[in-house]
């Protein structure tokens, strides 16, 4: 049976210090804004840069997007238009007049929430692992690095200094994720076990590197919940009897017959996996 890819996953990335301009209408009434919810040839945090064009080449179009709140799809407050310019993705729109979106608006004139993560689904990525592994180093290499197509999906306004939050990298470890998950359950089951495992390690990994204190509460939960799936994830293994490695602390003699092989096998999932959150 062949591999077939699923949806794509958003992504997000964060403008570093990019401030919301909020400004009032000609016949007084504030509520409209605009700003650069993403900027061209910048390395950002994740390691990869936006080309230009990268939005249009994805289908941008004249339509409304919808501005949210915190990548919240149930928690808009605000419509937009957007253009690509040279220097990047310009956006302009009014908030809603509901609280949220009065709430919002002072959250950008006082400083606490005036910067911009634009959500998108990249375009310009292999959609199997065989389309994946038939590039070269080079193909590969500029894919980690560079986003050259990309769909926009919604733009949000986030508080300040919220790239430095562990929960921004946890949606790109979902992104990376699924881009293994390209293969049907029932060709390899354990291996699309074994590929969720890792992730979750990694996440959990790169989640510890952060102190909790001063986390929103949000956050700190779902940093909560995350170690939660990962214990999850390993009784899983152990019901479907997916071998794991990391339960065994070495000792070859508990390992199963043909653990070796297996553990190889994992082994293989896992660099893949760490080799797509790389970019």
């Amino acid at each position: 049976m062949n591999r077939r890819s699923r949806p794509d996953a958003v992504q997000y990335r964060t403008v570093p210090l990019q401030q919301l301009d909020v400004r009032a209408d000609p016949d007084g009434e504030e509520g409209t804004f605009e700003g650069l919810a993403c900027r061209y040839g910048v390395v950002d945090s994740y390691g990869t840069t936006f080309r230009p064009t990268v939005f249009t080449k994805g289908g941008l179009d004249s339509g409304t997007y919808a501005l949210l709140d915190m990548h919240n799809p149930g928690k808009p407050i605000g419509t937009f238009t957007a253009q690509e310019r040279p220097e990047g993705l310009h956006i302009a729109g009014r908030y809603d007049d509901t609280q949220a979106g009065r709430d919002a608006r002072a959250r950008a004139r006082s400083g606490s929430a005036p910067e911009l993560s634009v959500g998108f689904i990249r375009t310009d990525m292999p959609t199997t692992w065989e389309e994946y592994d038939a590039l070269s180093d080079k193909q590969k290499a500029d894919l980690e690095q560079n986003i050259r197509s990309a769909r926009l999906v919604e733009v949000s306004q986030i508080t300040a200094r919220m790239a430095a939050v562990p929960g921004s990298v946890l949606t790109g470890v979902r992104t990376a994720a699924h881009v293994r998950a390209g293969a049907d359950a029932d060709e390899d089951p354990s291996a699309l076990v074994a590929a969720l495992d890792a992730t979750l390690d990694e996440a959990v990994a790169l989640a510890g590197e952060y102190p909790r204190e001063g986390l929103p509460e949000e956050v700190a939960q779902a940093l909560d919940l995350l170690v939660a799936a990962e214990t999850l994830v390993d009784q899983v293994m152990d019901v479907l009897g997916v071998y794991d490695p990391d339960d065994q602390d070495g000792d070859e003699d508990t390992a199963p017959a043909g653990a070796g092989e297996k553990t190889a096998d994992l082994e293989l999932e896992r660099a893949r996996v760490r080799l797509m959150l790389a970019g």
